[in-house]
This record gives structure tokens, sequence and C-alpha cells, in this order.
């Protein structure tokens, strides 16, 4: 019975029962200096093993360097932008891919296809390292796809928080489809 009369006695359970409030924080002063080592060595691993991602996922895209090559600063740089985009992106100035551009050999052809092209917008809005991350199964349509985007397309730079000019690295999709009325 209860001290009271009114009901069963209940024990108090538990790991702190009984044993102040110094002994409960004690303890979780502990499991808090635990989580933040294993945050820091967690950091601290991903930081020592990014060159080793970035050659990975180069190789397996079959890009330069292949693996076990070193990994060069700007590569990481690269990596570092694709995962922290910037805080305001690139607008597009000018720049157009129409039915007119459809390569006269592919035309030929038959060929269609959709490709898939990934490339980088300079501080100073041009575009450069144009690269095919998912071909249209045809060289011409992809070809052109690069060359046209690289001639034509024309950016206001993205820009980081500072308001200063920075790369961005974007990614396109064309879809080549021949016009019958044409």
């Amino acid at each position: 019975m209860s001290p009271d009369g009114k009901g069963p006695e209940v024990e108090e359970q538990g790991a702190f029962t009984g044993q102040g409030p110094v002994l409960q924080w004690t303890v979780l002063s502990v499991i808090a200096l635990l989580l933040l080592f294993l945050a820091y060595a967690a950091v601290t691993f991903a930081i020592r093993t990014l060159p080793d991602i970035v050659a990975s996922v180069q190789a397996r895209h079959k890009a330069e360097p292949v693996s076990g090559a070193p990994v060069r600063r700007e590569q990481v740089e690269t990596l570092t932008e694709a995962l922290q985009p910037p805080a305001a992106p690139a607008r597009l100035r000018s720049g157009y891919i129409g039915n007119a551009d459809y390569p006269v050999e592919a035309r030929r052809h038959g060929e269609e296809g959709v490709v898939r092209i990934r490339f980088v917008i300079g501080t100073d809005g041009r575009v450069g390292d144009c690269r095919i991350a998912v071909s249209s199964g045809s060289d011409a349509l992809d070809a052109a796809s690069c060359r046209l985007i690289a001639e034509r397309f024309a950016y206001d730079p993205a820009r980081d928080s500072e308001g200063k000019p920075v790369r961005e690295i974007r990614h396109q999709t064309i879809r080549w489809e021949i016009d019958d009325a044409e």
C-alpha cells in the first residue's frame, strides 16, 4: 500500500533514481562530449577522403584522372561548387537551340534522341568545359549540343553571398526530334 493508503505502492525505477541532479548532468555531459567527438571524427574523415571520392566519381564517368591518379585542386573545387550552389544562380542572357540547328548528317540518317549536357558557366558568363553527361546515342547530336551551347549561350554569372561572380555547374537536356513538317 502507498504511504497515503489509497493504492498500491509504486517503486521508482530508472537509471538516475535517487542519484541526484549532479550525476544526471555528469552523464548527460559525457554523452554530449561523445557526440561532439563523433561529429568531429566524421567531418575529419570526410575532408581527408574527399580527393578519393572525386577520383572515384570521375573514374565512373570516364573523366580524368583515372582511378589511382592524383586529384588536382581544381577538381576538388569543382566538386565543392557542385555540392554548394551559389547564392544567386547564373541567368541566361542569350542563346537558343532550335529545329534549324538540327545536324544535317543526323537528319539524313533519321537520328533522334535526348542528350544531357554538363557545362560550367565561368565568372565572365561564358560557357566552358562542356561534356556529355548522358548521350543521345548519336555522335552528331551530342557534338552539336555541346558546340551550340558553348557558341551561343551567354549568362550573367552566378554570384556568391558577397555578390562576387563565381563559377556554376549546369546541366541542360536537349531533345532532338525530326519535325516532319520541315
